[in-house]
């Protein structure tokens, strides 16, 4: 996880090539961390810092309530059949299937799946 531009990448094992990189649509900026289901069918991100998701200024003071936002992301990983499990990855995040959270504007900071 790429925190200070929110993307998320996706290494093989067998290579450490990348093999995948996805930027947030959401987060301005996420948790340098990501954490994994126990079954790996997605893989967990977080905003770091409460910001506006609608990327416009927002005064800190008078709006943080209200436009300042935080969430969790669950992007969901697919790995195809025949290659679960054989420790090479050609598995992707499937950003049409992932979904995101909205909390109130926490910080937030190490989690676990």
């Amino acid at each position: 996880s790429d925190g200070a531009n929110s993307r998320i990448a996706v290494l093989g094992l067998d290579d450490f090539e990348t093999k995948q990189v996805l930027m947030h649509p959401l987060f301005i900026n996420a948790y340098p961390g990501v954490s994994v289901s126990q079954n790996t069918e997605y893989v967990f991100q977080t905003s770091e810092y409460p910001t506006p998701w609608d990327h416009r200024e927002a005064d800190a003071v008078t709006e943080y309530e209200t436009k300042f936002k935080s969430g969790i992301t669950a992007w969901e990983f697919e790995d195809t059949d025949h290659a679960a499990g054989s420790g090479h990855h050609v598995g992707r995040l499937i950003k049409e299937k992932s979904f995101t959270l909205e909390l109130p504007p926490f910080t937030l900071g190490y989690f676990d799946a």
